[in-house]
């Protein structure tokens, strides 16, 4: 199977890897997120999809998210969030899954929901 390399000229956005967690404050538990990497990559969207939820319209929106292997030091997990800042908003994806390709420790693949965009 052939092993297709990402070109450099490809990861031009400036993507932050996340990691939660949560401590109680006054009696209630709070979640905070800690950057565990900042890393070049591409995003591209898969899927679209609206669904009518609680008396309202909700966009779906699913991503593919293309890295470089960022080394064995950072583990990056499902759940996770990655957050993209570009001219036109922030954009924060939930990980859902990681595809280290080929088992090659070179370009890591992440599928990923788009939990919010603000512009």
């Amino acid at each position: 199977m052939p092993f297709y390399p990402v070109a450099a000229g490809d990861l031009r956005q400036v993507i932050t890897i996340q990691a939660s967690s949560t401590a109680p404050v006054n009696g209630e538990s709070q979640t905070s997120w800690s950057t565990i990497a900042t890393l070049r990559g591409k995003v591209e969207t898969l899927t679209m999809r609206e669904q009518f939820q609680q008396s309202a319209f909700a966009e779906q929106v699913s991503h593919k998210i293309t890295l470089r292997y960022p080394g064995a030091s950072i583990v990056i997990k499902p759940g996770y969030q990655a957050v993209l800042t570009s001219p036109d908003g922030t954009h924060t994806y939930k990980i859902q899954s990681i595809d280290n390709v080929q088992q090659r420790n070179r370009v890591l693949v992440l599928m990923a929901l788009e939990i919010n965009a603000q512009g």
